[in-house]
Parts: C-alpha cells; sequence; structure tokens
C-alpha cells in the first residue's frame, strides 16, 4: 500500500500478527505486531518529525506470506501556516457551479440529511461522473495547494476512479461494513498553480456519493 501526504506526522492504525516495513522517502521503518483475533483499530506505526512543507510518500510491506495485515485508517495532522504564511480553506457544497455531473444522479436519497448542508449527489449507474473544475491561486508564493473531496461509504458502495487533469486514474473503493457520510474520499496536495479539472467516475452497478470539496491553500507572503 502506498500513500501521499504532506505534513510533520503520519499515524497508521490497523492490526497484524506479522512484521512488515513502512518506507517514507526511501527510509525503512521496521514494525511487527501480534494481533490474532479480530483487527482492531490499534497504533500500527506513527512518525512525527518529518518535513511539515514537504510531500511525502509511504509504502507499508507486509514481510510475512502467511500474516495479515489490517490497515484501517491513515491519520495525518493538517498543514499549518508558518508566521509569513496565510493558511486559506474554502468549501464548496454539491450544488455548487464548480461541480458538472454527467449521466443519472439523485440527490434525494436516505443519506441526505446527514450530508453536509443537507444536500448530496448519489448515484447506482455505472460510469456516471462528474467534473470539479477549479483555479489554484498563483498570486502569491504558494507552499501547499490541496483539495480534499467528501462523500459516503458502506456496504453497498463500490469503486471509483478519479482522474487529475491529464495524470493517469486512480482506482479507490468506497465499500466499507458500517455506513458514513461525510468522509474523505480523495485528497491531493502540491498542486501546480492555474486551472484544473478532477474527473471521477462510478466504477460498477453500486452506491456512490459525492458531498462536498475543501481547498486548502498556504501563501508565502513577503513584504519589502
Amino acid at each position: 500500500m502506498s500513500f501521499n501526504f504532506d505534513g510533520h506526522a503520519i499515524n497508521i492504525l490497523g492490526s497484524t500478527n506479522g512484521s512488515f516495513i513502512a518506507n517514507i522517502d526511501g527510509k525503512d521503518y521496521p514494525g511487527s505486531g501480534t494481533q490474532t483475533s479480530q483487527p482492531i483499530q490499534a497504533s500500527l506505526f506513527g512518525v512525527n518529525t518529518l518535513d511539515q512543507f514537504k510531500l511525502h510518500t509511504i509504502t507499508i510491506t507486509n514481510l510475512d506470506e502467511n500474516a495479515i495485515l489490517y490497515i484501517d485508517a491513515i491519520n495525518w495532522p493538517a498543514v499549518q501556516a508558518d508566521k509569513n504564511g496565510t493558511l486559506s480553506r474554502v468549501t464548496e457544497d454539491d450544488v455548487e457551479p464548480a461541480f458538472h455531473f454527467q449521466g443519472v444522479w439523485s440527490t434525494s436519497s436516505a443519506d441526505s440529511q446527514n450530508f453536509f448542508k443537507g444536500t448530496g449527489h448519489t448515484t447506482t449507474t455505472k460510469e456516471a461522473s462528474f467534473d470539479l473544475t477549479f483555479t489554484s491561486c498563483s498570486e502569491y508564493i504558494e507552499t501547499v495547494d490541496a483539495i480534499s473531496l467528501f462523500g459516503s461509504t458502506g456496504p453497498d458502495h463500490g469503486p471509483y476512479s478519479v482522474q487529475l487533469d491529464d495524470q493517469p486514474s486512480q482506482i479507490f473503493q468506497a465499500k466499507q461494513i458500517t455506513p458514513a457520510v461525510q468522509v474523505m474520499i480523495y485528497y491531493i496536495s502540491h498542486l501546480e498553480p492555474g486551472p484544473h479539472t478532477l474527473h471521477v467516475v462510478n466504477q460498477d452497478d453500486a452506491v456512490f456519493a459525492v458531498d462536498f470539496v475543501t481547498f486548502a491553500t498556504i501563501v508565502n507572503v513577503t513584504t519589502s
């Protein structure tokens, strides 16, 4: 499993009855566990001495052929602006003009009342999609420019793909044992200044829902 993130720390929750290697930016961190019963949400691995303003890549590798490595959640702190910067966060709901839906979508579902501002777009149609268009700020020297996309997960959900601009598509899974809303379903940071399009596609005849998006930008303000 590989995951990109920014910030000075990360914590992996899950369980294992074997050993594993966590590699961050080329540096190995060995780990192990003894969990043999039902997986629990325990801390498998954590580090808090990373460069706050760098994009990091962590790869978790199971080293034991007969062991189970269970990853439950990944936590990392939000990047904070330093004394020379300003942190800006903007949230846009799924009914805003930035969202462009194609195919069959519904704005009425059992989860609607629990969505952000009581609105959400849900589909059960394979290849139903939407584009999210936005522009990264280019008026200042940027440190971090990130987006977080939120939706729902549950046992009746399925796989979906996300493509940023002309980059390769990535496949994600929204199927989870326990239903949940306002869940982060996609995150990317260190975007280049300028216009961007996020293309999201439902990959099966299963439930897929999008709720809202949050934009976060840190700009370094210089004075003469």
